[in-house]
């Protein structure tokens, strides 16, 4: 929206509540929403149009990761930053974190339970709706077979997690859990389509304001989706929502904007 409006006011008061967002994001803890925001301002630096707002966005981001470098070194004793930095252990040791019972923040154990429950219905699935999730992972056939072969997917169901709602905290499991291997590879196929369609078009427009348009606003809202839902299960939540609005606003620009 910074991009598109040309309103100078209007302009620089997006750019400062922006940064506070940005700041609310950090502060939240949240590693892969805050990185899926930061992968947006990774696509300025390369492919924004004018030329002048990519080095203003580098010397942004060089300016935040000062000062983050410098938070984090003076309040190195900081339980949030603590937090941080067990966090970004972890990132460092993916082979590590697969390994572990619990790894990644205890969602090894739910992408455990997850396969386990498309085992059943590999092709189509459950049915639309993810909290049907929980009704699955308290079934006495599941419960019973992790019992015997995965403790740690037991005692996370029965202990730790006990009648709450713990979906699978990942875009993909969730869609095979719902829609079976069939819904998920429709997904890849669509998506696949469109930003085959979504950068052919883009290539051959030449306009500032189509760039921005493709590359930052629809490319940036489908690339920060994609980061934060590794982690996360947000395609029936409202960003999942926003993703679709936008992804069919860039349809309709695509079909109708004249070349």
């Amino acid at each position: 929206m910074f991009l598109l409006n040309k309103d100078k006011w209007f302009k620089y008061s997006f750019l400062f509540f922006g940064i506070i967002e940005l700041g609310i994001l950090m502060a939240y803890r949240s590693f892969t929403v805050s990185l899926s925001a930061v992968s947006v301002l990774l696509l300025w630096v390369v492919f924004v149009r004018p030329r002048k707002y990519r080095l203003w966005m580098t010397i942004f981001i060089s300016l935040f990761l000062f000062i983050t470098g410098l938070l984090l070194y003076s309040h190195r004793d900081h339980p949030a930053v603590k937090e941080y930095r067990t966090k970004l252990e972890k990132i460092a040791d993916i082979p590590g974190e697969f390994m572990s019972e619990g790894g990644f923040s205890n969602r090894m154990p739910a992408w455990k339970a997850a396969i386990d429950i498309i085992k059943d219905k590999p092709i189509l699935g459950y049915g639309w709706g993810i909290k049907k999730f929980k009704e699955l992972v308290y079934q006495e056939k599941f419960l019973e077979r992790w019992r015997e072969s995965k403790p740690s997917v037991y005692e996370f169901y029965t202990v730790t997690v006990k009648d709450t709602f713990f979906p699978p905290h990942n875009l993909f499991l969730e869609i095979v859990v719902q829609s079976g291997l069939l819904g998920l590879v429709a997904f890849i196929i669509f998506i696949g389509i469109y930003l085959f369609s979504l950068i052919k078009e883009t290539l051959r427009r030449s306009s500032e304001t189509d760039n921005n348009f493709s590359v930052i606003l629809i490319g940036g809202t489908f690339l920060s989706f994609m980061i934060m839902n590794l982690m996360n299960d947000e395609l029936g939540n409202v960003s999942g929502k926003i993703l679709f609005v936008v992804l069919g606003a860039s349809a309709a620009w695509m079909k109708n904007k004249p070349h």
